[in-house]
């Protein structure tokens, strides 16, 4: 299944289109709201509570998703493991900066990195 997922990454990577629901997205838009309800002073044990939260629902929404799909949940499986090895959005992302520094262009290079892309 790994293989399919990394076959599935190179040749599909991220459509743009699914950006909004990607589930790295999804969990970074939990974990920010989580935060502004555990942290209102800084404490360890809030973030770990935080940690335990955002996994556990990852993975609860993950098996209720997969699960519910009946014999359908492998592809749905195979896509989630695809999204969580993003071989072919890294290589994109390192290739757009290594050409800007070629053309030696340092701001417009340093600014793709600060943006993630």
């Amino acid at each position: 299944m790994v293989g399919l997922a990394f076959m599935l990454d190179i040749v599909v990577g991220d459509p743009a289109m699914l950006v909004r629901v990607h589930p790295v997205v999804l969990i970074g838009k939990l974990a920010e709201r989580l935060e502004r309800v555990l942290y209102c002073r800084t404490s360890r044990l809030r973030g770990g509570i935080l940690v335990a939260m955002v996994c556990a629902s990852a993975y609860l929404f993950t098996r209720t998703l997969v699960v519910s799909l009946g014999s359908f949940g492998w592809m749905m499986e195979l896509w989630l493991l695809s999204t969580t090895l993003a071989t072919r959005g890294l290589y994109d992302a390192g290739m757009k900066i290594y050409q800007t520094v070629l053309r030696a262009d340092w701001w417009r290079a340093a600014g793709h990195v600060l943006q993630g892309y």
